[in-house]
């Protein structure tokens, strides 16, 4: 199939006009909706229904932006293959820490200190998406070098991480 961004003929960018995506989500849905073909039509049919559903996916990655840096990683071969999703030690030391954190709070119940490792948690989110807006910005300005593909890599390797931690703190606690 097409590049998702090409088959809506928008810009490959990590910060998309949300307004123009749906836009063009709504003229795609109309034009292959299987109500639009006859029903006589068993091939133009089916058709139809497949680039439908394409359609809807297409949309769905490219309206979450952590869906979208995924696939822009992927259309640029950095995520999947082996030892591309390593991270640095000291992040990984810092969400051990958080983890064990985490694992310490199943055992009391002390409102304060999950308040004190959520807030931590938000707090380094926060602090690699600054860290991450540099290479957006350049992504976005037409630098597609490895330098820049690879921050953004970094970003949501490790945002994905703490989502996931994040996720498992709120089921847990």
């Amino acid at each position: 199939m097409e590049n998702f961004f090409e088959f809506f003929d928008l810009p490959v960018r990590i910060e998309l006009d949300e307004k123009e995506l749906k836009r063009k989500f709504l003229k795609k849905s109309r034009e292959y909706h299987p109500d639009m073909v006859g029903s006589d039509d068993a091939a133009a049919l089916e058709k139809a229904e497949r680039m439908s559903a394409f359609t809807n996916e297409v949309y769905k990655t490219l309206s979450n932006k952590q869906e979208r840096i995924s696939y822009i990683l992927l259309l640029n071969g950095l995520v999947g293959a082996p030892g591309q999703n390593q991270m640095s030690p000291e992040f990984l030391m810092e969400v051990m820490e958080l983890n064990e954190a985490i694992m310490e709070l199943q055992f009391e119940e002390n409102e304060a200190a999950k308040k004190v490792v959520l807030d931590r948690i938000q707090q380094f989110k926060s602090e690699i998406e600054q860290d991450a807006q540099s290479h957006f910005t350049a992504f976005d300005a037409g630098d597609h070098s490895q330098p820049v593909l690879e921050g953004i890599r970094d970003y949501f390797l490790k945002h994905r991480y703490l989502l996931r931690m994040e996720e498992n703190f709120n089921k847990t606690l």
